[in-house]
This record gives C-alpha cells, structure tokens and sequence, in this order.
C-alpha cells in the first residue's frame, strides 16, 4: 500500500519514551507526603522521610545505613590505582625452558617408573 504525500505511514504516532529506572524513582522520591496525622500542614518529601530513616539506622549503630548516607551526601570516596608497578618481564630462550623440562623428565624417580 502506497501512501499519499502529507500521509503518515504510523497511524498510532511514535511510541511513548519508557522512563529510566532513575527517572521513576526520582519521580517517586519528589512526591511530597503528610507526615503527622494530626497535623495536616506537615509535609515531607518521600526523600527527606528517606534520609530521615537513614540518619536514625545510623545513630542506632546501623553501619551499613552510616555508609549509604555519608556515599548519598558526599559521594563515594575516590579510589586511587597505583600503575607505578614493573611490569617488564624477561623472556626466556626457549632453550632455557627445554633444557629445564629435560631436568625435570631426567630425575631418577621419572626414569625408574618410566622403566618399570
């Protein structure tokens, strides 16, 4: 089927975009909720609650929340790589290594089983 000129070809138009995971959530995380029931002017958005929570696991001993909470303020430490390694490395004379494996196949203990 042919179309004519001005005609789209997509009836339906181009798909929606599918949002990230990161964009869900920070949809998810800027919503403001009612914090206290009896106050009805008290919100807090969902990532105040969230760091909330985090800051009193991590007075309560909760490690694991101490470090997600420092990483999310502050970001994650930098981590240094040491390249000041020697990396060179001497080839050997594959005459070296045959005459090393005739050492190894020459010992008394190979030729006696060998010879059994």
């Amino acid at each position: 089927m042919a179309w004519k000129p001005g005609e789209s070809g997509n009836k339906n138009g181009r798909p929606k975009k599918i949002s990230s995971a990161t964009t869900q959530i920070e949809k998810m995380l800027s919503k403001r909720d009612q914090v206290d029931p009896k106050d009805p002017t008290k919100f807090l958005s969902r990532r105040e609650v969230l760091f909330d929570k985090l800051y009193h696991l991590t007075i309560g001993g909760d490690m694991s929340a101490a470090k997600l909470l420092i990483e999310q303020g502050f970001g994650r430490p930098k981590q240094t790589v040491d390249l000041s390694a020697d990396v060179s490395y001497r080839e050997a004379p594959i005459i070296e290594i045959v005459g090393e494996i005739d050492e190894v196949l020459d010992t008394p203990e190979d030729t006696e089983s060998i010879s059994d």
